[in-house]
């Protein structure tokens, strides 16, 4: 309301359109970036996706010092909006609430166990921080010139005396030495270094799980395009080991070995992993739309047809 009193006040002085046409902007873009936060459903972390656009609806209510009325009412409107969200709109989970949406903050509080985890030493008493120093150790163990990727034998992320973990012969262009399926890459990556590639099993920095064909049943927001371990060995595994994870997936993993080797798949890949070159970056920008949209099925089969 303010911004739009302040808009036809300009408009009829007939001496701001351009800042009718400014303040016009920032507001549709703040409406338009949170309607698109809730149209995809949102995200796992309690009211993090909606900042920018609040940001820039705030934008439009500043205080202009030279005016009485505008020099208050923003500042009693943003004083009354603080007492509210304060009083009311805290999210009131300790951990994981309703549909699975996160306080992240107490999440990151328990799993670290540390009240204040800001540095990578307050996460180091963490499972994640243990198991990343883990693998940077198996990392080095590698032989030089090779790769080597773990195979878990369970969906858990981290492997224990019931599902313990192998070591497989790996193919990749990637810089590091050794591949490994995780469920959470933040702490456990910055821990496991820059010789350990996390292959994102959920799929939030899965090149292949952001593109694969959506599940029916929608789950927790930002969590609801789980990647198959199968996937891992399509793109990692070395040609004839298909049956790391059995002999029943197998034919699975050549499926999917295929989708990766077509057209659109193959070059986006090698789009992500090339090195940066004038050339290169002109080809990203030119075929951005066609590597943003194309959709892998999800369980290929041998008869499954390249995406398009």
């Amino acid at each position: 309301p303010m911004a739009i009193w302040r808009m036809v006040r300009w408009w009829r002085a007939g001496d701001g359109h351009r800042d009718v046409a400014i303040v016009a902007l920032l507001a549709g873009a703040g409406v338009l970036d949170a309607a698109y936060v809730v149209l995809i459903g949102g995200d796992f972390m309690h009211a993090r996706m909606l900042l920018p656009g609040l940001f820039a609806l705030s934008m439009v209510t500043w205080l202009d010092l030279s005016d009485k009325f505008d020099r208050t009412a923003p500042l009693v409107v943003a004083v009354a909006f603080s007492a509210v969200s304060c009083a009311m709109l805290r999210y009131p989970e300790r951990l994981i609430g309703k549909n699975l949406i996160a306080n992240e903050r107490g999440v990151y509080i328990y799993l670290s166990r540390n009240p204040h985890p800001v540095s990578p030493a307050d996460y180091q008493r963490s499972a994640w921080a243990r198991y990343g120093m883990v693998l940077a150790a198996a990392a080095k163990r590698v032989p030089h010139g090779t790769k080597a990727m773990v195979v878990l034998s369970s969906k858990s992320e981290l492997p224990d005396a019931q599902y313990p973990a192998r070591l497989v012969g790996a193919r990749s262009n990637l810089p590091s030495s050794l591949i490994v399926p995780a469920g959470n890459i933040g702490v456990m990556g910055w821990f496991a270094g820059d010789d350990v590639y996390l292959f994102d099993r959920q799929s939030l920095a899965n090149p292949i799980g952001g593109h694969l064909t959506k599940l029916p049943d929608h789950g927790r927001p930002g969590h609801n395009d789980p990647s198959r371990l199968f996937w891992m060995i399509a793109r990692f595994g070395l040609p004839g080991h298909e049956d790391v994870l059995g002999s029943h997936l197998g034919p699975t993993v050549l499926a999917a070995r295929r989708q990766l080797a077509c057209p659109l798949p193959s070059a986006y890949l090698h789009a992500i992993t090339a090195p940066l070159s004038a050339s290169q970056m002109l080809t990203n920008i030119a075929h951005a739309p066609s590597w943003t949209r194309f959709e892998i099925e999800r369980f290929p089969t041998a008869v499954t047809p390249c995406p398009n």
